[in-house]
């Protein structure tokens, strides 16, 4: 009886021993999958805030753009006929960088997870060009 009772609670043990080590393992493996997917959602998160103000900048380069074709616009009705075709010039150079930005925020409308950082530096240059040539 004495050997069925030691018998039996070594059996007890272990299988409680067994249980317990799998639980763990589990609630690692377990606590591991959510860390993984928390930092998938802090990196998806930092994405699109990057992608949100790209769009704003470009979008208010484009507004600058308009305003500036604008004001030249006004000024072709006071130009001589010289002026007018350099201000026509100006004109289309500003339509066409606009242009290149419809195109950068259509590009930003597809998928470019892939290519963002090259996409973004592309993007910044751009920017960067049209305010010095607005300035």
């Amino acid at each position: 009886m004495k050997k069925l009772n030691l018998s039996l609670f070594l059996m007890l043990f272990f299988s409680m021993t067994l249980a317990l080590t799998s639980c763990e393992n589990n609630s690692k493996a377990e606590q591991a999958k959510e860390d993984i997917e928390e930092a998938t959602e802090e990196m998806a998160d930092a994405f699109r805030t990057e992608r949100e103000e790209l769009r704003n900048d470009i979008q208010e380069a484009q507004a600058k753009l308009n305003e500036k074709i604008n004001e030249l616009n006004n000024d072709l009705a006071e130009a001589s006929a010289e002026a007018k075709a350099e201000i026509n010039e100006q004109i289309e150079a500003l339509k066409e960088r606009r242009n290149e930005l419809d195109a950068e925020l259509k590009k930003m409308g597809e998928n470019i997870e892939d290519g963002w950082a090259e996409f973004k530096a592309g993007v910044r240059n751009t920017l960067n060009e049209i305010e010095k040539e607005l300035e």
